[in-house]
């Protein structure tokens, strides 16, 4: 690589020539006391910095930059998508539409050692969407589209480690009565229990025209395959299991006021007290409405539960795009960060979210730092008018990995988070083109990265004549 180094001064002292001289922190200088020289990076990975210091007869100046060396490596060559890697052993899951992608997303299994990719259930007509899985995929959970007259949403569990896959709600109402489209599965972290919504809908007319309808919410044990109702009044939507595992958390309009809020159930075991019990409805948030949609149900909103159990705190991009913490035992924290939020990630302690944002008034993007009790700090903004996206937590939370969107063309950063060996962030792939990125869409095709568990090793996203792939980078070079 060659390096130049631009020296001026501010009073002209002709025929006093600079000295320069160039050192490293790895790699090999051809040349090392000329304005521009040659540098042969190390055969390993990593970020090294390179100083050149000049010096006249009464003055001297150095100035440094950092190079990020590494190879990208292509990992899965196409159909990618969202991934979930193992910490448990060397396989990877990750989301991958079948021959017919409007039929929905597969889940499909590659080793990281062998290289083996196969698909996990062969069965592919119970492709479908609304995906999730435990901490460490072993268990997901999706919903399924079935019958074209009259379709029904039902929800399937994957049992990835036996590859056995179970409807555990299926819509079987005949017509002419409407479907009770169970949807929004939520696989509670330990991979014990699922939480889904549906539709009692009793009567053939809607409520327009006369009807009643009810929107629950259901816990469906793994182990026992036993499904519990904890929810029986008003409209229900959008369930999840608090991290401490104590509450059974939901979204629900109990004013009928189209103030959508979030409510919590307490629970045991994952068996929760009912919603018809004296006392037993907490509610969360008083935000005035965080959904703030006349319709039922209302859009569903971007939600993170920290993996901390001493952090029982869920974070909510509300819909005017700001972010709220969200306690599991009552109350809400308006995180005020300036312009609009567009994502958010836990680190995997639990004890700080990076969050992504962009203020129109300053066209600049950023990467915030907050904690559980809502305090903020910028780790990081970007240059005007670039978004900065997708934040993604490296292991041991020393690292963040996100993107840079700039006109259509993508590439990655690395930002340490304490700064103490990176001064600024270093750039770690090449410009691409966002291609069709949009077509795929979320959860298939996503620009977040993903890190083979306790190993600096990343798996990045591209597009490749519009196909998405995953390349692999080793960054076992930070490791100090």
């Amino acid at each position: 690589m060659r390096a130049t180094a631009v020296v001026t001064a501010s009073t002209p002292n002709l025929g006093d020539y600079v000295k320069y001289s160039w050192t490293g922190t790895g790699g090999t200088f051809i040349e090392s006391n000329k304005s521009s020289v040659r540098w042969v990076a190390p055969t390993n990975s990593g970020v090294f910095n390179l100083t050149c210091k000049a010096t006249n007869s009464v003055n001297s100046a150095s100035a440094s930059d950092d190079v990020f060396v590494g190879e990208l490596k292509e990992f899965i060559a196409s159909r990618a998508g969202e991934m979930h890697p193992r910490s448990s052993d060397d396989n990877l899951y990750y989301l991958s539409p079948p021959a017919h992608a409007d039929s929905g997303v597969i889940v499909r299994k590659k080793n990281m050692i062998s290289g083996d990719d196969v698909v996990v259930f062969p069965d592919e007509t119970r492709a479908g969407s609304q995906y999730r899985f435990d901490a460490d995929a072993q268990h997901a959970a999706h919903m399924v589209t079935e019958g074209v007259f009259r379709p029904r949403l039902n929800v399937v569990h994957d049992d990835l480690t036996a590859e056995i896959q179970t409807v555990i709600a299926r819509d079987q109402r005949p017509f002419p009565y409407r479907p009770n489209e169970f949807s929004y599965p939520y696989v509670s972290r330990e991979g014990l229990a699922i939480a889904y919504q549906g539709g009692l809908l009793d009567q053939t007319a809607p409520p327009s025209q006369g009807g009643t309808d009810t929107f629950a919410v259901f816990i469906y044990q793994i182990a026992s395959q036993e499904t519990q109702r904890a929810v029986f009044v008003g409209d229900n939507f959008y369930p999840s299991f608090s991290s401490d595992a104590g509450h059974l958390v939901f979204v629900s309009d109990r004013g009928g006021t189209f103030e959508w809020e979030y409510y919590a159930l307490p629970m045991s075991n994952y068996v929760a007290t009912v919603d018809t019990m004296p006392d037993a409805l907490i509610k969360l948030t008083n935000s005035g409405g965080l959904f703030g949609s006349e319709s039922v149900p209302p859009s569903p909103r971007p939600y993170a539960w920290s993996p901390n159990a001493a952090f029982p705190v869920m974070a909510v991009i509300a819909n005017n795009d700001k972010l709220w913490l969200v306690s599991a035992t009552g109350g809400d924290i308006l995180v005020d960060i300036p312009g609009k939020v567009s994502d958010m990630v836990w680190s995997g302690a639990g004890d700080q979210l990076a969050v992504a944002s962009f203020d129109s008034d300053t066209g600049l993007g950023s990467i915030y730092l907050v904690t559980p009790s809502g305090n903020f700090t910028t780790l990081h903004s970007g240059a005007e008018r670039d978004r900065l996206i997708v934040p993604t937590w490296a292991p041991g939370d020393e690292y963040i990995i996100y993107a840079i969107d700039r006109s259509g063309s993508i590439w990655y950063e690395l930002v340490e988070v304490d700064g103490a060996t990176l001064a600024k962030p270093a750039r770690i792939t090449p410009a691409w083109s966002a291609g069709d990125a949009a077509d795929y869409g979320p959860p298939l095709m996503s620009w977040r990265s993903s890190w083979q568990p306790g190993v600096l090793n990343a798996y990045l996203f591209f597009v490749d004549m519009d196909t998405p792939r995953v390349m692999s980078l080793d960054l076992s070079g930070l490791t100090p």
